[in-house]
């Protein structure tokens, strides 16, 4: 059976999560590394430090907020049950292993900044980019995926999709795949880079 425990994690130093259990918590404020599967219920928000998955499971049962911090894979899966957002903030994603994966099942909302080289990313829902505004220079290419990085849509429903970027040819998918066909691209936003997808 698994065990829930209420914690709340503020502005911590580091943590190493070893034990397969339920968490409540609000704020992620400084560096976490699994060493097992970990699920929270409800919201989460990242707002500093460095979450490292570590090649293990973390499962958001809410929504997630990514404000600030490096969330890193490391062969590691992140299923988001709700929506995901990154804010215009200096909060970064890594995918650089193809046994990353992040699955949302709501809408994902990506207005930080990122390095997709490889790994999955499976959405259920809307998928929304905007450029970062966070520093005095705009970065307009915050997520331009290549390498082995993959997206799938594979929603039930109307998924929309747009990079909202005045520059174009500055954000794109790499290797992209519809499972579904109500996908509905607002902008050019389903144009694939990769000349072998």
């Amino acid at each position: 059976m698994r065990l829930r425990v209420c914690i709340v994690i503020v502005c911590m130093m580091f943590i190493s999560i070893y034990s397969n259990q339920s968490i409540h918590a609000h704020t992620i404020d400084g560096d976490i590394t699994l060493y097992d599967d970990w699920v929270i219920d409800g919201d989460a928000v990242i707002t500093h430090g460095n979450v490292d998955l570590n090649g293990y499971t973390l499962t958001i049962t809410g929504n997630l907020t990514q404000s600030g911090g490096l969330l890193s894979f490391s062969n590691g899966s992140l299923i988001v049950e709700g929506d995901f957002t990154v804010t215009n903030s200096p909060a970064i994603v890594h995918m650089l292993n193809d046994g990353d994966l992040l699955h949302v099942v709501g809408t994902f909302s990506f207005q930080g900044r990122s390095s997709l080289l490889a790994g999955t990313m499976i959405f259920e829902g809307n998928f929304t980019q905007n450029r970062n505004t966070y520093y005095q220079s705009t970065v307009w290419d915050n997520f331009r995926p290549e390498g082995t990085h993959h997206v799938i849509f594979d929603g039930e429903g109307t998924q929309t999709v747009s990079f909202n970027t005045s520059r174009p040819n500055n954000a794109w998918f790499w290797h992209v795949t519809i499972q579904n066909e109500n996908v509905v691209a607002e902008t050019v936003a389903l144009d694939c880079r990769n000349p072998n997808n």
